[in-house]
Protein backbone atom coordinates (compact mmCIF):
# COMPACT_ATOMS: atom_id res chain seq x y z
CA UNK A 1 0.00 0.00 0.00
CA UNK A 2 1.53 3.33 -1.05
CA UNK A 3 1.47 6.66 0.68
CA UNK A 4 -1.79 8.58 0.82
CA UNK A 5 -2.23 12.05 -0.64
CA UNK A 6 -1.47 14.72 1.96
CA UNK A 7 -2.98 18.21 1.84
CA UNK A 8 0.08 19.78 3.47
CA UNK A 9 2.16 18.77 0.44
CA UNK A 10 0.14 21.17 -1.73
CA UNK A 11 -0.07 24.83 -0.74
CA UNK A 12 -1.16 27.79 -2.83
CA UNK A 13 -0.27 31.45 -2.44
CA UNK A 14 -3.23 32.02 -0.13
CA UNK A 15 -2.62 28.98 2.10
CA UNK A 16 -0.53 31.01 4.54
CA UNK A 17 -3.56 33.24 5.17
CA UNK A 18 -5.39 30.29 6.72
CA UNK A 19 -3.02 28.52 9.14
CA UNK A 20 -6.14 27.13 10.81
CA UNK A 21 -8.60 25.16 8.68
CA UNK A 22 -11.61 26.11 10.80
CA UNK A 23 -14.44 27.76 8.87
CA UNK A 24 -14.89 30.56 11.42
CA UNK A 25 -11.21 31.43 11.17
CA UNK A 26 -11.37 31.52 7.37
CA UNK A 27 -14.44 33.77 7.42
CA UNK A 28 -12.76 36.11 9.91
CA UNK A 29 -9.51 36.38 7.93
CA UNK A 30 -11.38 36.90 4.65
CA UNK A 31 -13.57 39.56 6.26
CA UNK A 32 -10.54 41.41 7.66
CA UNK A 33 -8.82 41.43 4.27
CA UNK A 34 -11.94 42.58 2.41
CA UNK A 35 -12.62 45.33 4.97
CA UNK A 36 -8.98 46.43 4.68
CA UNK A 37 -9.33 46.72 0.89
CA UNK A 38 -12.60 48.61 1.27
CA UNK A 39 -11.00 51.08 3.69
CA UNK A 40 -7.99 51.51 1.40
CA UNK A 41 -10.35 52.26 -1.49
CA UNK A 42 -12.22 54.74 0.71
CA UNK A 43 -8.97 56.50 1.64
CA UNK A 44 -8.00 56.87 -2.03
CA UNK A 45 -11.51 58.04 -2.94
CA UNK A 46 -11.49 60.60 -0.12
CA UNK A 47 -8.25 62.10 -1.41
CA UNK A 48 -9.81 62.35 -4.85
CA UNK A 49 -13.20 63.61 -3.57
CA UNK A 50 -15.06 60.66 -5.07
CA UNK A 51 -18.58 59.56 -3.93
CA UNK A 52 -17.30 56.20 -2.69
CA UNK A 53 -19.72 55.33 0.13
CA UNK A 54 -22.89 56.13 -1.79
CA UNK A 55 -22.05 53.94 -4.80
CA UNK A 56 -22.08 50.11 -5.00
CA UNK A 57 -18.69 49.51 -6.62
CA UNK A 58 -16.68 49.58 -3.37
CA UNK A 59 -19.08 47.25 -1.56
CA UNK A 60 -19.25 44.93 -4.56
CA UNK A 61 -15.46 44.75 -4.84
CA UNK A 62 -14.97 44.11 -1.12
CA UNK A 63 -17.65 41.44 -1.03
CA UNK A 64 -16.15 39.74 -4.09
CA UNK A 65 -12.81 39.47 -2.27
CA UNK A 66 -14.46 38.14 0.90
CA UNK A 67 -16.58 35.59 -0.96
CA UNK A 68 -13.89 34.23 -3.29
CA UNK A 69 -11.19 34.12 -0.61
CA UNK A 70 -13.49 32.20 1.76
CA UNK A 71 -14.47 29.77 -1.00
CA UNK A 72 -10.84 29.18 -1.92
CA UNK A 73 -9.89 28.54 1.70
CA UNK A 74 -12.68 26.01 2.22
CA UNK A 75 -12.03 24.27 -1.11
CA UNK A 76 -8.31 24.06 -0.40
CA UNK A 77 -9.07 22.34 2.91
CA UNK A 78 -11.04 19.47 1.37
CA UNK A 79 -9.76 19.10 -2.17
CA UNK A 80 -6.82 16.74 -1.66
CA UNK A 81 -8.90 14.64 0.73
CA UNK A 82 -11.54 14.19 -1.99
CA UNK A 83 -9.03 12.47 -4.24
CA UNK A 84 -7.82 10.29 -1.39
CA UNK A 85 -11.42 9.22 -0.73
CA UNK A 86 -12.08 8.11 -4.33
CA UNK A 87 -8.82 6.15 -4.62
CA UNK A 88 -10.60 2.84 -4.00
CA UNK A 89 -12.81 3.29 -7.09
CA UNK A 90 -9.95 2.46 -9.47
CA UNK A 91 -8.28 -0.85 -10.24
CA UNK A 92 -4.72 0.48 -10.30
CA UNK A 93 -1.86 0.50 -7.82
CA UNK A 94 -1.06 3.54 -5.70
CA UNK A 95 1.92 4.57 -7.82
CA UNK A 96 -0.19 4.66 -10.98
CA UNK A 97 -2.98 6.59 -9.26
CA UNK A 98 -0.57 9.13 -7.76
CA UNK A 99 1.17 9.56 -11.13
CA UNK A 100 -2.16 10.73 -12.57
CA UNK A 101 -3.39 12.84 -9.65
CA UNK A 102 -0.28 14.53 -8.24
CA UNK A 103 0.74 16.60 -11.31
CA UNK A 104 -2.72 18.19 -11.46
CA UNK A 105 -2.70 18.92 -7.73
CA UNK A 106 0.66 20.62 -8.21
CA UNK A 107 -0.68 22.67 -11.15
CA UNK A 108 -3.70 23.79 -9.13
CA UNK A 109 -1.38 25.23 -6.50
CA UNK A 110 1.20 26.61 -8.97
CA UNK A 111 1.54 30.37 -8.43
CA UNK A 112 3.14 30.89 -11.85
CA UNK A 113 0.08 29.51 -13.61
CA UNK A 114 -2.15 31.73 -11.48
CA UNK A 115 -0.09 34.76 -12.47
CA UNK A 116 -0.65 33.96 -16.15
CA UNK A 117 -4.41 33.82 -15.61
CA UNK A 118 -4.24 37.02 -13.54
CA UNK A 119 -2.41 38.87 -16.30
CA UNK A 120 -4.96 37.68 -18.87
CA UNK A 121 -7.74 39.19 -16.75
CA UNK A 122 -5.97 42.28 -15.42
CA UNK A 123 -4.53 43.71 -18.63
CA UNK A 124 -7.85 44.17 -20.50
CA UNK A 125 -9.55 45.26 -17.27
CA UNK A 126 -6.99 47.99 -16.62
CA UNK A 127 -7.19 49.11 -20.25
CA UNK A 128 -10.97 49.58 -19.92
CA UNK A 129 -10.61 51.34 -16.55
CA UNK A 130 -8.03 53.72 -18.04
CA UNK A 131 -10.26 54.43 -21.03
CA UNK A 132 -13.15 55.40 -18.75
CA UNK A 133 -11.56 57.06 -15.71
CA UNK A 134 -8.15 58.37 -16.73
CA UNK A 135 -8.27 62.18 -17.05
CA UNK A 136 -7.96 63.32 -20.64
CA UNK A 137 -8.98 59.99 -22.15
CA UNK A 138 -10.40 60.55 -25.63
CA UNK A 139 -12.11 57.16 -25.48
CA UNK A 140 -14.16 57.84 -22.35
CA UNK A 141 -17.53 58.53 -24.02
CA UNK A 142 -17.60 55.45 -26.31
CA UNK A 143 -16.21 53.28 -23.49
CA UNK A 144 -18.91 54.49 -21.09
CA UNK A 145 -21.56 53.76 -23.73
CA UNK A 146 -20.25 50.23 -24.33
CA UNK A 147 -19.32 49.15 -20.81
CA UNK A 148 -21.53 51.22 -18.51
CA UNK A 149 -24.70 51.72 -20.49
CA UNK A 150 -24.05 55.39 -21.22
CA UNK A 151 -23.52 56.74 -17.69
CA UNK A 152 -20.83 56.74 -14.99
CA UNK A 153 -21.14 58.03 -11.43
CA UNK A 154 -17.38 58.40 -11.08
CA UNK A 155 -15.76 61.44 -12.76
CA UNK A 156 -12.40 61.02 -14.55
CA UNK A 157 -9.56 61.11 -12.01
CA UNK A 158 -6.37 59.34 -11.07
CA UNK A 159 -7.99 58.43 -7.75
CA UNK A 160 -10.82 56.67 -9.61
CA UNK A 161 -8.33 54.66 -11.64
CA UNK A 162 -6.51 53.66 -8.45
CA UNK A 163 -9.74 52.64 -6.67
CA UNK A 164 -10.86 50.43 -9.52
CA UNK A 165 -7.37 49.03 -10.00
CA UNK A 166 -7.16 48.14 -6.30
CA UNK A 167 -10.55 46.44 -5.96
CA UNK A 168 -10.65 45.02 -9.48
CA UNK A 169 -7.07 43.80 -9.27
CA UNK A 170 -7.70 41.90 -6.03
CA UNK A 171 -10.82 40.30 -7.49
CA UNK A 172 -9.00 39.45 -10.72
CA UNK A 173 -6.23 37.58 -8.87
CA UNK A 174 -8.77 35.61 -6.83
CA UNK A 175 -10.90 34.84 -9.89
CA UNK A 176 -7.75 33.80 -11.76
CA UNK A 177 -6.92 31.42 -8.90
CA UNK A 178 -10.40 29.90 -9.20
CA UNK A 179 -10.08 29.63 -12.99
CA UNK A 180 -6.71 27.89 -12.72
CA UNK A 181 -8.10 25.50 -10.12
CA UNK A 182 -11.21 24.81 -12.18
CA UNK A 183 -9.33 24.11 -15.42
CA UNK A 184 -6.95 21.72 -13.69
CA UNK A 185 -9.85 20.12 -11.79
CA UNK A 186 -11.50 19.31 -15.13
CA UNK A 187 -8.26 17.90 -16.50
CA UNK A 188 -7.81 15.81 -13.35
CA UNK A 189 -11.36 14.45 -13.54
CA UNK A 190 -10.80 13.65 -17.23
CA UNK A 191 -7.49 11.83 -16.67
CA UNK A 192 -8.68 9.91 -13.61
CA UNK A 193 -11.84 8.81 -15.43
CA UNK A 194 -9.63 7.07 -18.00
CA UNK A 195 -8.33 4.68 -15.33
CA UNK A 196 -10.08 1.30 -15.10
CA UNK A 197 -12.81 1.09 -12.46
CA UNK A 198 -12.44 -1.51 -9.75
CA UNK A 199 -16.15 -2.34 -9.68
CA UNK A 200 -18.37 -0.61 -12.23
CA UNK A 201 -21.46 -1.57 -10.20
CA UNK A 202 -20.23 0.49 -7.24
CA UNK A 203 -18.26 3.18 -9.08
CA UNK A 204 -20.98 5.84 -9.05
CA UNK A 205 -21.24 5.60 -5.26
CA UNK A 206 -17.46 5.55 -4.82
CA UNK A 207 -17.08 8.67 -6.97
CA UNK A 208 -19.63 10.68 -4.98
CA UNK A 209 -16.95 12.66 -3.08
CA UNK A 210 -15.84 14.23 -6.38
CA UNK A 211 -19.41 14.96 -7.44
CA UNK A 212 -20.24 16.25 -3.96
CA UNK A 213 -17.30 18.65 -4.01
CA UNK A 214 -18.23 19.85 -7.49
CA UNK A 215 -21.91 20.40 -6.68
CA UNK A 216 -21.10 22.10 -3.37
CA UNK A 217 -18.65 24.42 -5.13
CA UNK A 218 -21.22 25.33 -7.78
CA UNK A 219 -23.90 25.89 -5.11
CA UNK A 220 -21.67 28.24 -3.10
CA UNK A 221 -20.72 29.98 -6.33
CA UNK A 222 -24.33 30.68 -7.25
CA UNK A 223 -25.15 31.79 -3.71
CA UNK A 224 -22.44 34.43 -3.94
CA UNK A 225 -23.49 35.39 -7.47
CA UNK A 226 -27.03 35.98 -6.18
CA UNK A 227 -25.79 38.67 -3.81
CA UNK A 228 -23.65 40.23 -6.52
CA UNK A 229 -26.65 40.29 -8.85
CA UNK A 230 -28.59 42.34 -6.30
CA UNK A 231 -25.82 44.94 -6.29
CA UNK A 232 -25.68 44.93 -10.08
CA UNK A 233 -29.42 45.60 -10.14
CA UNK A 234 -28.87 48.50 -7.76
CA UNK A 235 -25.94 50.24 -9.41
CA UNK A 236 -24.70 48.72 -12.65
CA UNK A 237 -26.58 48.64 -15.92
CA UNK A 238 -26.03 48.18 -19.60
CA UNK A 239 -23.58 45.90 -21.38
CA UNK A 240 -21.22 45.48 -18.45
CA UNK A 241 -24.02 44.23 -16.17
CA UNK A 242 -25.21 41.64 -18.68
CA UNK A 243 -21.65 40.56 -19.47
CA UNK A 244 -20.77 40.28 -15.78
CA UNK A 245 -23.82 38.16 -14.92
CA UNK A 246 -23.34 36.04 -18.06
CA UNK A 247 -19.75 35.21 -17.12
CA UNK A 248 -20.68 34.36 -13.54
CA UNK A 249 -23.70 32.21 -14.47
CA UNK A 250 -21.81 30.42 -17.26
CA UNK A 251 -18.90 29.71 -14.93
CA UNK A 252 -21.25 28.17 -12.37
CA UNK A 253 -23.01 26.02 -14.97
CA UNK A 254 -19.75 24.74 -16.42
CA UNK A 255 -18.39 24.15 -12.91
CA UNK A 256 -21.33 21.83 -12.27
CA UNK A 257 -21.94 20.24 -15.66
CA UNK A 258 -18.47 19.56 -17.05
CA UNK A 259 -17.20 17.18 -14.31
CA UNK A 260 -20.59 15.43 -14.26
CA UNK A 261 -20.49 14.82 -18.00
CA UNK A 262 -16.89 13.58 -17.88
CA UNK A 263 -17.70 11.07 -15.14
CA UNK A 264 -20.94 10.08 -16.88
CA UNK A 265 -19.12 9.33 -20.13
CA UNK A 266 -16.51 7.24 -18.32
CA UNK A 267 -19.15 5.25 -16.46
CA UNK A 268 -21.16 4.77 -19.66
CA UNK A 269 -18.07 3.34 -21.37
CA UNK A 270 -17.49 0.97 -18.45
CA UNK A 271 -21.17 -0.03 -18.45
CA UNK A 272 -21.08 -0.77 -22.19
CA UNK A 273 -17.96 -2.88 -21.76
CA UNK A 274 -19.62 -4.86 -18.95
CA UNK A 275 -22.73 -5.45 -21.07
CA UNK A 276 -20.63 -6.60 -24.03
CA UNK A 277 -18.77 -9.07 -21.81
CA UNK A 278 -21.95 -10.51 -20.30
CA UNK A 279 -23.70 -10.79 -23.66
CA UNK A 280 -20.69 -12.59 -25.12
CA UNK A 281 -20.78 -15.08 -22.24
CA UNK A 282 -24.54 -15.50 -22.73
CA UNK A 283 -24.10 -16.29 -26.43
CA UNK A 284 -21.37 -18.81 -25.64
CA UNK A 285 -23.59 -20.60 -23.13
CA UNK A 286 -26.50 -20.64 -25.58
CA UNK A 287 -24.27 -22.18 -28.22
CA UNK A 288 -23.02 -24.74 -25.71
CA UNK A 289 -26.60 -25.62 -24.74
CA UNK A 290 -27.52 -26.13 -28.38
CA UNK A 291 -24.56 -28.45 -28.87
CA UNK A 292 -24.82 -30.42 -25.63
CA UNK A 293 -28.56 -30.39 -25.06
CA UNK A 294 -30.55 -28.48 -22.43
CA UNK A 295 -28.55 -29.61 -19.44
CA UNK A 296 -29.73 -28.31 -16.06
CA UNK A 297 -26.41 -26.69 -15.24
CA UNK A 298 -26.43 -24.74 -18.53
CA UNK A 299 -30.00 -23.55 -17.87
CA UNK A 300 -28.99 -22.39 -14.40
CA UNK A 301 -25.97 -20.55 -15.73
CA UNK A 302 -28.16 -18.86 -18.34
CA UNK A 303 -30.57 -17.66 -15.65
CA UNK A 304 -27.67 -16.31 -13.59
CA UNK A 305 -26.28 -14.56 -16.64
CA UNK A 306 -29.72 -13.06 -17.31
CA UNK A 307 -29.67 -11.68 -13.79
CA UNK A 308 -26.17 -10.28 -14.29
CA UNK A 309 -27.34 -8.65 -17.51
CA UNK A 310 -30.25 -6.96 -15.74
CA UNK A 311 -27.96 -5.76 -12.97
CA UNK A 312 -25.53 -4.39 -15.55
CA UNK A 313 -28.32 -2.48 -17.29
CA UNK A 314 -29.15 -0.85 -13.95
CA UNK A 315 -25.60 0.43 -13.35
CA UNK A 316 -25.66 4.11 -12.33
CA UNK A 317 -23.81 6.43 -14.70
CA UNK A 318 -24.69 9.77 -13.08
CA UNK A 319 -22.84 10.73 -9.91
CA UNK A 320 -25.07 12.95 -7.77
CA UNK A 321 -27.86 12.93 -5.21
CA UNK A 322 -31.17 14.75 -5.54
CA UNK A 323 -30.88 16.79 -2.35
CA UNK A 324 -27.63 18.41 -3.46
CA UNK A 325 -29.06 19.11 -6.92
CA UNK A 326 -32.06 20.79 -5.26
CA UNK A 327 -29.77 23.11 -3.30
CA UNK A 328 -27.86 23.94 -6.47
CA UNK A 329 -31.03 24.78 -8.40
CA UNK A 330 -32.28 26.97 -5.54
CA UNK A 331 -28.98 28.87 -5.38
CA UNK A 332 -28.98 29.37 -9.16
CA UNK A 333 -32.52 30.77 -9.36
CA UNK A 334 -31.80 34.46 -8.74
CA UNK A 335 -28.80 34.85 -11.09
CA UNK A 336 -30.40 32.64 -13.74
CA UNK A 337 -33.72 34.49 -13.77
CA UNK A 338 -31.95 37.86 -13.65
CA UNK A 339 -29.80 36.97 -16.64
CA UNK A 340 -32.85 35.93 -18.65
CA UNK A 341 -34.67 39.15 -17.71
CA UNK A 342 -31.72 41.33 -18.75
CA UNK A 343 -31.27 39.47 -22.03
CA UNK A 344 -34.98 39.78 -22.83
CA UNK A 345 -34.98 43.48 -21.95
CA UNK A 346 -31.92 44.07 -24.13
CA UNK A 347 -33.44 42.16 -27.03
CA UNK A 348 -36.67 44.19 -26.73
CA UNK A 349 -34.64 47.41 -26.70
CA UNK A 350 -32.67 46.41 -29.79
CA UNK A 351 -35.76 45.23 -31.66
CA UNK A 352 -37.66 48.33 -30.65
CA UNK A 353 -34.93 50.60 -31.96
Amino acid sequence: MGETLTASDYESWFSSLFPSHGLSRMVLVSAMISVGLFVAGYAIATIGNLPYLTLPEGYLGAFGVFWMLTCLGVADTFYVTVWSDVRSAFAVDDDTYHAVVEPHLAHIHDTRRILVYSAALLVPYLVVVSMIYLPGSTLRDPAVDVFLGGMSDYPPSVAGVLVFALLGGANAVLFATICNGFVNHLELVRDVSELPFRDVYASASELEPVAGFTIASATVWFAGVSLIVLWIHAGISGTVGIAFITVLVTTGLVLFLAPQLILHDALMDAKRAELVTIRAEYRQMQQQAERDGSADDIALRLRLTDRRLENAKAIRTWVYNLSSIGKLVTAAMIPGVTLVQKLVATADLLLGS
